[in-house]
């Protein structure tokens, strides 16, 4: 059974022994090698990651990383500029406006990825109450199918689904809609066909100018 005091106490004591340890195994693991330093050229031995022979060949190395100098393309505009330790950008104003179209871009993919989500969401909850109510148009009678081209259209108001409907929130109407029992959903929402449903509020529309 792992008992972590007595394993604290067990590294604590035998701290340098399991250093040698491990130093062993980095040493076996990664043997000795002869390469050239990369500055002078001169053969050094060391393991794989060693790149210099000397404090003064690394000083060499750094220096010539913050002077170097090469002709490469703008990011952003494309012209050619001459860079000064690796810069990408020929201005401050390409590289905010690169960063600009970069922000811009990640929102527009959220949105999308975020927009397709919440359709799928919405779609599941739509088809769950259009199954409920039966398929079929309340006027007509008709069964039109696919399920897209159904209406549901609102029968009876009140302030908190107008309220709802008013933000936009479909989630929380459509959510709301399908927790309600079989004949309270029934005096709330009906199924309508396009054109009934298209009918329907032209005529109430028709009747509001009239009034």
């Amino acid at each position: 059974m792992y008992n972590r005091e007595a394993n604290r106490r067990y590294r604590a004591k035998h701290r340098a022994r399991i250093r040698a340890y491990k130093r062993a195994v980095y040493q076996r693991e990664h043997p000795l090698q002869v390469m050239k330093c990369a500055i002078c050229g001169t053969d050094i031995t060391g393991r794989s990651d060693k790149r210099y022979c000397s404090r003064s060949c690394r000083k060499k190395a750094a220096y010539r990383r913050s002077t170097f100098r090469q002709h490469v393309p703008c990011r952003y505009c494309g012209a050619t500029f001459e860079s000064i330790r690796g810069a990408r950008f020929c201005s401050t104003k390409c590289r905010a406006a690169f960063n600009e179209d970069r922000d811009r871009r990640g929102k527009l993919e959220w949105y999308r990825r975020h927009r397709s989500e919440r359709a799928a969401y919405l779609k599941a909850f739509r088809e769950v109450v259009l199954r409920r109510l039966g398929l079929t148009c309340a006027r007509c009678g008709t069964s039109v199918l696919p399920v897209r081209k159904l209406h549901l259209h609102h029968v009876n108001h009140d302030g908190e689904a107008d309220r709802i409907i008013h933000k936009k929130n479909l989630r929380l109407m459509y959510a709301r809609w399908a927790a309600l029992p079989d004949e309270e959903l029934r005096r709330t929402v009906a199924i309508l066909c396009a054109t009934c449903h298209r009918r329907h509020h032209v005529a109430r529309h028709q009747e509001e100018q009239q009034a």
